[in-house]
């Protein structure tokens, strides 16, 4: 009998399991405690369980952590892309720096079934839908690595849409308070125009974020920039689009990559413009990535600049974003399932420092220390931006802001960086990750207080 996927199993899964073995439902607490707020992902490793209970835990489920065959460190702006093996099928996700947070970006198919001529991941081809576990996996992979990320955006790999119902549990399972307990304003889904999909996530009601790539404001061009949109043409798309904020009363950031000659120009802005009237929507506009194609290059700043400047005066609130992580190939549509082997971290002056081994996939809390990237005060700068691959990057991972557009959202809110959630700033250090000398930290607010090392306590009088 094959094992259950251990990160694939929900919170009331959990319960379940527990029960049939016998057991209270608070061993379902430890055990998504150690997975999610620990990572460690060793059944034998789980202090707090049985010995017995641990053997029986081992015998029926296995955790699918990905094992990480690469990793490569921008030089420029702290992105870090790391390429992970799921039995036999590499994937690509991505970390990026934000001043006081990290974002991650999951990829939710190996490949993609699109086929958009500017992106990478759409002319690699499709391979499968990815399981729950592993979208899971990349992002507890990256957090055991990297410490406490605050944002996620699935936006890497993959239309995400496309693989619906496996989304859905992997959001559940890191919003579920006994899990990661990530806030759900802080999940963006990004999609290139899937109607169905976008639908359902209305009418799910979880309250996450959307990010839709349009790339074109008109159908005869986003035909040939984005395919699915013969199938999916704008009038039926906006029409979704308005039923969406009618059920959910949120704003839509609406992706939009400019290439330079192809979609940049001001009569195309004001077309765009048009079409967005009756929604709300802010508008991240970003210069479109190198992927080897010659139509598609950059458009210059100056034709960014004139754009968002039109879209701004028409009313809408505007971030002109810059692509980060290009130096590694982890910018918008760059992700392709090729990283080399081991870990190249970037010089600031932009080289590459080779030579080192990639490590084993996160294990038992203690291995390492978390690699918590750029440190604010000079040496090293902390901020990032990806998107996903072949659709401009929306939430958290467009990058930075140029400034003199944004414009105040309704209620005299601003929108800075799109969809950062409200109040989100330079937070304190996550103390849910590997304790010192190697002892994982417990759960937050889950099990007793260990006495002090040899039973020695404060003194009194200190």
């Amino acid at each position: 009998m094959s094992k259950m996927d251990a990160l694939s199993l929900s919170y009331e899964d959990w319960v379940r399991e527990m029960e049939a073995l016998g057991e209270k439902r608070f061993r379902a607490d430890q055990v998504c405690g150690w997975f999610y707020r620990r990572h460690v992902f060793e059944f034998q490793l789980m202090s707090d369980l049985s010995l017995e209970l641990r053997n029986r835990l081992d015998g029926a489920f296995r955790v699918g952590l990905p094992k990480m065959l690469g990793m490569r460190a921008s030089g420029r702006d702290g992105t870090k892309k790391f390429l992970f093996d799921f039995d036999g099928s590499s994937v690509e996700s991505v970390a990026i720096w934000h001043p006081g947070r990290i974002t991650a970006c999951v990829s939710t198919q190996v490949g993609c079934p699109l086929g958009c001529p500017f992106c990478a991941t759409g002319q690699s081809g499709f391979e499968r839908n990815m399981t729950v576990g592993e979208m899971v996996g990349q992002f507890l992979a990256m957090e055991a690595r990297l410490g406490e990320i605050k944002n996620l955006v699935f936006m890497g790999m993959g239309e995400p849409m496309l693989n619906y119902h496996n989304l859905i549990g992997a959001i559940r399972n890191l919003n579920h308070p006994k899990m990661r307990g990530l806030g759900i304003r802080h999940i963006t889904v990004s999609t290139s125009g899937i109607i169905p999909g976008i639908l359902n996530l209305a009418r799910e009601g979880l309250g996450v974020r959307l990010a839709v790539s349009l790339h074109a404001p008109n159908d005869e061009l986003r035909d040939q920039l984005v395919p699915i949109n013969a199938q999916y043409p704008l009038k039926e798309l906006k029409r979704a689009l308005m039923e969406y904020q009618e059920i959910t009363g949120d704003r839509i950031t609406i992706e939009y990559s400019l290439f330079d000659q192809v979609n940049d120009s001001v009569p195309m802005a004001r077309q765009l413009g048009e079409y967005l009237k009756g929604l709300s929507a802010f508008v991240n506009l970003i210069p479109g990535s190198c992927v080897g194609d010659q139509r598609f290059r950059p458009s210059p700043p100056f034709r960014v600049r004139a754009f968002g400047d039109l879209l701004t005066a028409m009313g809408y609130p505007v971030a002109m974003r810059q692509s980060k992580g290009s130096d590694v190939g982890g910018a918008c549509g760059q992700l392709r399932r090729q990283v080399s082997p081991g870990i190249q971290e970037a010089s600031p002056q932009g080289g590459q420092r080779g030579g080192e081994q990639a490590p084993k996939a996160p294990g038992p809390a203690g291995d390492s220390k978390p690699d918590r990237g750029p440190n604010k005060g000079g040496r090293r700068q902390a901020s990032a931006s990806k998107g996903e691959g072949g659709k401009a990057s929306g939430g958290d991972s467009g990058g930075s802001r140029r400034g003199g557009h944004k414009k105040p959202a309704a209620g005299g809110r601003s929108a800075p960086e799109g969809n950062r959630p409200r109040g989100e700033g330079p937070g304190k250090r996550d103390r849910s990750g590997p304790g010192p000398a190697g002892r994982p930290r417990g759960p937050r607010g889950n099990g007793p207080r260990g006495k002090r090392p040899g039973g020695a306590g404060r003194n009194k009088g200190r």
